[in-house]
């Protein structure tokens, strides 16, 4: 089994996997076609795989790239709803510490100070 590891562009632009939007997915589940989703660990957060019939695709983010989340609860969240609810989960590139967020907001965190201080 090869391991898929999205880069910043989302993808090896060498061999860049094919891909499904999430409109063809929910189609594929509806048709009960789909014999299974595999969940992949990168750097960074969790990509679904796809397998329907004799292909296999990575699910597309709606700017083209593989699409990719940040927490696995938020992927289980997005799946759900499909009615997928099984899948294998591939945490071979998992990394604790690359899912730790990274996103400070100083600009936020200042505007919230300045409301705060104006309530009391």
């Amino acid at each position: 089994m090869s391991v898929i590891t999205p880069t910043s562009k989302g993808h090896d632009m060498a061999h860049p996997p094919e891909t499904i939007d999430h409109a063809t997915l929910a189609r594929l589940v509806e048709a009960g076609v789909v014999r299974g989703v595999d969940v992949i660990a990168h750097l960074g957060g969790w990509s679904i795989m796809v397998k329907f019939g004799m292909t296999e695709r990575m699910l597309a983010a709606k700017r083209g790239t593989i699409r990719s989340f940040r927490k696995f609860e938020t992927l289980v969240a997005y799946l759900r709803p499909l009615g997928i609810v099984h899948m294998n989960v591939n945490a071979a590139n998992f990394e604790q510490t690359s899912f730790k967020s990274s996103r400070v907001r100083p600009d936020a965190s200042e505007r919230m100070r300045r409301i705060m201080g104006k309530q009391k």
